[in-house]
């Protein structure tokens, strides 16, 4: 058997930032910040009573809240850390009937 003679790079290399684990993804941190502080600069579009219709369709279909789309910008919070989110997954698993992959935060 022939053997690379490289090493491959280590998938979390000290110099990356560690993104922070949540259900159902990452988040990198440094990336939303910026995006924040660009919708904070620029602001949301104004919506048209079209778009809130079809977006309040859409969560009701999704068995979401139905909100619409944001009339202005709510602040940032910080994601939760692993372990919280993961006791919050078994908590969410250990009621009878409910449902693991539907987020309630």
């Amino acid at each position: 058997m022939v053997r690379p003679t490289c090493r491959p790079k280590r998938r979390n290399a000290p110099t990356a930032p560690r993104p922070l684990r949540r259900l159902g993804g990452e988040v990198n941190v440094p990336v939303v910040e910026d995006m924040y502080e660009n919708i904070k600069r620029v602001g949301l579009p104004q919506w048209s009573e079209a778009d809130q219709t079809l977006a309040k369709g859409l969560q009701r279909e999704l068995k979401v809240p139905e909100r619409g789309l944001a009339a202005k910008i709510p602040e940032l919070r910080r994601p939760k850390s692993a372990a919280e989110l993961e006791a919050l997954a078994l908590e969410r698993t250990s009621r009878p009937g409910a449902d693991p992959t539907t987020s309630e935060t």
